[in-house]
């Protein structure tokens, strides 16, 4: 009988022991995986399964490496194993159409790559305050997300590339105060976003360098500005430690009026060109040097006003700007570039400023209601745009425009 017992006592304790088991050990095992950290690369790493997400340990950190489920409404696990998950890792919740509604939990210090990208059924995300890092295309491609929002306090420091490009349907968009830097390209194409706030920790808006090419028209090189093709963006709040506007950065938005802080340094080739809302324009009186075609094809432009630093106007600068009729010069304005202002055809008068001394050619070109000119003291060269030369059957000839031509054709 007392063997019996014993026995019994012993079946009893084998299956308490294996019913606790489970959750005092990691999940099963279910593959590897080699990924990289920080510089360091961690290969042939286990990689195990609790419920519908797969993760990785580091040291006493837990990784969220996958998520297999598809549930619309999610918040990361704040645990793997009894270890806290501080990283979702890329790709984790990539392509998943399911998807409506994102928290991602305090604990979480990075998002890496491309961790949300094309999920195409994303509302809203709600990013904790510990996330310091969102990485290169992580939300990119979400063509539902209409809201992105920070907690109180937030800690984030750098936004990667390209993070919401594509995002069609976010509206509006502040970036935590503490953010230094936003990646090339960021929210390219978001063509609903109306409204972006800019902290004055960011001192630059880049561009994306794609490509340079030299083909049968000719070299070219291509760039996408950060906030390019939001055709729905009619409101910027600049912060006051922004020194340089990228190539292409807000080209094809919707500004009514633009003025320049007093911050900025430097504005790249085409930065707010074809801006077909914007009626006027004032350049802070830091600008010394404005890019080519950085204003071009602003149909609605009408006054432009120059900040007292601005020394050169870029090739191209307000071309095709066809309802500009005021021009409020500064007087330290050196040098002007090839059809500068060409086809102005609103603009009846100009007075150049005596400082302005070279002139490139055609920078009035096909100004075709243009009265009245008063070239001041200066204004010593006044150029000619050499256009091409060509050899055809017929001969040898050349061809020029002038500084105030009108197209002979």
């Amino acid at each position: 009988m007392k063997s019996g017992k014993k026995w019994l006592l012993w079946g009893l304790s084998m299956f308490l022991f294996l019913l606790l088991v489970p959750l005092t050990v990691h999940a099963v095992r279910a593959e590897t995986v080699t990924y990289e950290y920080h510089g360091e690369r961690y290969r042939d790493q286990e990689v195990y399964v609790e419920g519908d997400y797969k993760y990785v340990v580091l040291g006493n950190e837990a990784f969220l490496y996958r998520y297999t489920g598809t549930a619309p409404t999610i918040a990361t696990p704040t645990s793997f194993g009894g270890k806290p998950v501080t990283v979702i890792m890329w790709e984790a919740f990539a392509n998943n159409s399911a998807i409506q509604t994102v928290t991602v939990n305090a604990g979480v210090r990075e998002i890496y790559e491309r961790a949300f990208k094309n999920c195409s059924g994303l509302q809203a995300v709600l990013i904790s305050a510990s996330v310091e890092t969102i990485g290169e295309e992580a939300f990119r491609s979400c063509a539902g997300l209409k809201s992105v929002t920070f907690q109180k306090g937030s800690v984030l420091k750098t936004i990667g590339k390209y993070c919401f490009a594509n995002d069609t349907s976010l509206l509006r968009f502040s970036i935590p105060e503490k953010v230094e830097s936003i990646g090339n390209a960021c929210f390219f194409d978001d063509i609903s976003l109306e409204s972006i706030t800019i902290p004055d920790l960011i001192q630059e808006l880049p561009t994306e360098y794609r490509y340079a090419r030299n083909d049968n028209a000719g070299a070219s090189e291509d760039y996408v500005g950060c906030f390019e093709c939001c055709q729905s963006l009619a409101e910027v709040k600049f912060g006051s430690g922004l020194k340089k506007i990228g190539y292409d950065c807000f080209a094809g938005c919707a500004l009514p009026a633009l003025t320049i802080p007093n911050s900025v340094e430097t504005i790249d080739n085409g930065a707010f060109s074809n801006n077909k809302m914007m009626r006027e324009v004032r350049i802070g009186n830091s600008v010394a040097t404005i890019g080519a075609s950085a204003f071009s094809h602003c149909d609605a432009l009408e006054t432009l006003t120059f900040g007292d630093a601005v020394k050169s106007i870029g090739d191209h600068c307000f071309r095709y700007d066809v309802s500009l009729k005021t021009i409020n010069w500064n007087r330290r304005i050196e040098s002007a570039g090839a059809f500068a202002f060409s086809g102005c055809t609103a603009l009846e008068k100009v007075t150049l400023p005596a400082s302005l001394t070279n002139a490139s050619g055609a920078m009035f070109y096909c100004c075709t209601a243009l009265k009245s000119v008063d070239t001041g003291n200066g204004a010593a060269a006044l150029g000619t745009e050499y256009a091409y030369a060509r050899n055809a059957n017929w001969g040898s000839s050349e061809d020029y425009m002038g500084f105030f031509g009108g197209d002979p054709r």
